[in-house]
């Protein structure tokens, strides 16, 4: 729906609205954030977006969940079955469930990625293939540019992050934030962490990739020494307990010291 031209909204619109008795079942996919934030001067699409938004015996939502571990793994070698015999190695099927987030476009994607990458190891995996980062770009380009601008910036923090962290990194305050966060929720890039009141994961962490690489490399390396500070300062009681994360964010800093950092 949100990308129907004129004549398809406005055909749309008069079956909903008719009273003639129509024996006909239409099928309309549509992401609710674009639906829900439907542009407010184009009239003929904000009606049709007011009818689909309310329940009536006319409508019924059917909501599309992601896919569970089993179904993921089963759309995986289906989809594998179609390129090649050999079975695919064991590393693949953790990769693209995590990487896909249960996404039926991504496993599939990733899939296909993968089988024609020739790639033996999770870390030999090539940068995601054009056509895919442009569907998650055109997503992300939805959202407004400065919650953009911090998804960017958590991304670099990891496919989980803390608010507080964040809000050091990005320089905001909390309710600023939490206002910006949400509104990311909205559009499905990110979600609250059950692990925290405070933290939030992202969807998917192939999109989490693709908005990391959007950061020049200088920039990404710069961030990884702010949220490193950032880390050390919020966990100084307990820093055993966050090594890996400041080793990690340490050994990818722009800090002059960087190794010795990562590996104390």
């Amino acid at each position: 729906v949100h990308w129907a031209d004129e004549q398809t909204v406005l055909l749309v619109q008069h079956l909903l609205r008719t009273p003639r008795v129509v024996n006909v079942l239409i099928i309309l996919t549509v992401r609710d954030h674009a639906l829900s934030t439907a542009p407010q001067d184009d009239d003929e699409r904000q009606v049709l977006a007011e009818l689909l938004l309310r329940q009536s015996p006319k409508v019924t939502h059917v909501p599309l969940g992601r896919l569970d571990e089993e179904e993921t793994a089963e759309l995986l070698r289906r989809e594998a079955d179609r390129f090649c015999t050999d079975p695919l190695p064991t590393w693949t099927g953790p990769y693209v469930r995590d990487a896909s987030g249960g996404n039926p476009l991504f496993v599939v994607e990733l899939t296909r990625h993968l089988l024609t990458s020739g790639a033996t190891t999770s870390e030999q995996v090539p940068p995601l293939p054009t056509g895919l980062r442009e569907v998650i770009d055109s997503h992300v380009r939805s959202l407004p540019s400065r919650v953009q601008e911090v998804l960017r910036q958590a991304a670099v923090i990891g496919t989980q992050f803390e608010t507080p962290i964040l809000a050091t990194v990005a320089d905001l305050g909390t309710t600023e934030l939490e206002a910006m966060l949400v509104e990311a929720t909205r559009g499905r890039i990110i979600e609250p962490d059950d692990d925290g009141l405070m933290r939030y994961v992202f969807s998917h962490d192939v999109v989490r990739m693709v908005l990391q690489e959007a950061l020049p490399p200088s920039e990404r390396a710069r961030l990884h020494g702010r949220i490193a500070a950032a880390i050390k300062t919020r966990h100084a009681a307990v820093l055993d307990d966050v090594h890996l994360e400041l080793a990690h964010h340490y050994r990818l800093s722009d800090d002059p010291q960087a190794a010795l950092h990562a590996a104390e």
